[in-house]
């Protein structure tokens, strides 16, 4: 299996539902040719586009994900099985990936993460819910509902 690992982006720490804001300012920081934004502006832009609710949520489902892709000029790809080796290796040969997922065990939450590296054993992320890089094998995505975001016409 092939590996790849970026350069390990800046641990952030979310503050209610706002982890797909650290987790995309973790990806701007980090990937190349990429308009850096901050945390605060993120939210500001996205209170200001009707996409982020009053928690700091992104909402509007597809909405929301559309809006973010379209603002730092992303593709994206949603369906099941993206934190395998094979999916994310791709991705990550030219930018670090934002991977929005809702395990199978959770009613409605979905969390963002900022990948950073994959090998046949592990998913490199950093996770805003605890400010942390996280080595994760997986299999603890549990197949669920997952999205994944990155540079646009690289894969």
């Amino acid at each position: 299996m092939p590996v790849c690992y970026r350069e390990s982006p800046t641990r952030l720490i979310q503050e209610q539902s706002t982890c797909w804001a650290a987790a995309t300012e973790a990806y701007t920081e980090k990937t190349l040719g990429q308009e850096h934004l901050s945390y605060i502006e993120l939210l500001d832009e996205g209170k200001a586009a009707g996409v982020v609710a009053w928690n700091g949520a992104l909402r509007g489902g597809d909405k929301g994900v559309r809006w973010l892709a379209t603002r730092l000029n992303l593709q994206w790809f949603h369906g099941t099985d993206l934190a395998t080796n094979a999916s994310m290796y791709p991705r990550l040969q030219n930018s670090h990936v934002i991977y929005m997922y809702r395990k199978s065990t959770w009613k409605r939450s979905v969390h963002t993460v900022c990948v950073w590296g994959t090998d046949e054993n592990i998913v490199a992320a950093m996770d805003p819910l605890i400010g942390q890089w996280t080595f994760e094998d997986p299999a603890t995505f549990d197949n669920s509902w997952e999205l994944c975001l990155w540079r646009k016409d690289l894969v």
